[in-house]
Order: C-alpha cells, then sequence, then structure tokens
C-alpha cells in the first residue's frame, strides 16, 4: 500500500500531540522514585521534544513551531473538556489528578518556552547529531521544569517539597533524554540521507521535466514552419482550382 506524503507528517503531529495531552494529565498525581519527588507525566514528556526535534529535521523548524502551535489549541481543547467533566455532578477529576488552574498554566507555559528553546538551541549548534539533540533539550528542560514547579507549587507545597519535586521532574528528564539522545544519533543521519536522496530525485525529475520542454520547444518551430508550407500549398491549389473554374465559365 502506498502512503500519501503527508501521512508521516500527521502521524508524527498526532503522536506529539497526544505524547503531551497525555502527560499533562499525568502530571495532576505525583510519584515516587527513592527519595525523590515528580510528577506522573515525567516519563511521558521528554518524549515530546524527541519527536519535535526529529520533525524539525525532517520538514523544517516553521513546521515545528506550527505543530507547538496545534498542541496549544488542542491542550486548550482538552482542558475545557476536563473542567466541563469536573463540574457534573456524577463525575470528579479530584478523586484522581489534582489538575488545577495553576497546574493547566505551569504546564502550557514551560511547554510553550522549553519546546521553543530546545528548537532554537537545536538550529543554533548548528550540527545534526545527538549530541547537540541532547545539549538543547537538557538547557530546554531545565528552563521547562523550573517554570512548571514554580508556577505550579509554589503556595501550595512547603519550598523543601517543590524543591524535592524540581530535582527528581529534573534528573528523571535528563536520564530519558540521554537515552533519546543516543536514538537520536541513529535516527537523524538516515533521515538526512533519506532526506538528501527524496531531494535528488526531485531535482532529477525537474530536470527531465525542463529538458522534455526544451525539446518541444526546438521542434515547435519546425512544426510551424511545415504547417505553413503546406498551408500554402493548399493555397496555391485552391487559387489554380479557382483560375481553372473561372476560365470554363467564361468559354
Amino acid at each position: 500500500m502506498k502512503r500519501d506524503k503527508k501521512y508521516y507528517y500527521f502521524l508524527a503531529m498526532i503522536c506529539f500531540i497526544v505524547c503531551y495531552i497525555i502527560s499533562f494529565i499525568l502530571s495532576g498525581s505525583n510519584i515516587k522514585v527513592g527519595r525523590m519527588l515528580a510528577t506522573g507525566g515525567v516519563l511521558i514528556y521528554p518524549v515530546t521534544y524527541f519527536i519535535s526535534t526529529l520533525f524539525s529535521d525532517r520538514y523544517g523548524r516553521r513546521h515545528s513551531l506550527i505543530m507547538i502551535t496545534y498542541t496549544v489549541f488542542a491542550f486548550l481543547f482538552a482542558t475545557v473538556l476536563i473542567f466541563v467533566a469536573s463540574l457534573l455532578p456524577f463525575y470528579s477529576i479530584s478523586n484522581t489528578y489534582n489538575l488545577t488552574l495553576n497546574m493547566m498554566i505551569a504546564n502550557l507555559a514551560g511547554f510553550v518556552v522549553g519546546q521553543t528553546l530546545n528548537l532554537y538551541i537545536y538550529y543554533y549548534l548548528g550540527e545534526r547529531s545527538g549530541f547537540s539533540y541532547l545539549i538543547s533539550s537538557v538547557i530546554a528542560i531545565t528552563v521547562d521544569s523550573l517554570i512548571f514547579t514554580s508556577i505550579a507549587f509554589i503556595g501550595v507545597y512547603p519550598l523543601k517539597t517543590i524543591i524535592n519535586i524540581f530535582t527528581g521532574q529534573y534528573v528523571i528528564s535528563v536520564v530519558i533524554t540521554l537515552f533519546y539522545s543516543l536514538c537520536f544519533s541513529y535516527l537523524a543521519p538516515a533521515m538526512k540521507k533519506r532526506k538528501e536522496k527524496i531531494d535528488q530525485e526531485k531535482a532529477l525529475q525537474i530536470a527531465r521535466e525542463s529538458e522534455l520542454k526544451i525539446k518541444k520547444e526546438k521542434d515547435a518551430p519546425k512544426k510551424t514552419a511545415s504547417q505553413k508550407t503546406t498551408t500554402k500549398k493548399t493555397a496555391t491549389k485552391k487559387t489554380t482550382t479557382k483560375k481553372i473554374t473561372t476560365k470554363k465559365e467564361t468559354k
């Protein structure tokens, strides 16, 4: 079955949006890893950095920023649905996930700033390797975690608990990012080769089309000249037949 050109484009975009929405819903609950505290979405959220960077490598930074914008709209739509569901008398989200307004604002602010910063740092470094992805992701996740924990938990938990959540969130995110940087170092060159191959095929196709056009343009004057000669011959034939008929009539 032949895939459409936009199939993988929209598939990657859907995976990105789904991963972010699920990590947002899970961030309403806390998990404990050893002595460290972190939100439930910490295991899924680093995947969004991996997808967005690969997406920008394949389709360009502008398309990655468009994907982030679409995700913001999806997030706002999801929060409206969650809020409406929490108002129903027979359904309450607060029993399982503590999704407050501060949590929603913190999640969205950290996401937009972190994802945008990741893309700009990655392109600033200029390299397309796992090392550049690791640097950009770690810096972006640091800023993202700071924004998230400061907006979501200040005034809710004591300062010691907030520092514990931040360190747990940061350490787990960096460990997961190290794993994804290894995956990125393998996938990025493969995607680059594939992109170069597609570009070469397109260039060859354009060259062939241009050659066909040039041939058609060269053959066109010859055809017109032959057409003119044939029209002249037919015209002379017509004139001669007319002269013969006129002579017959005069006789």
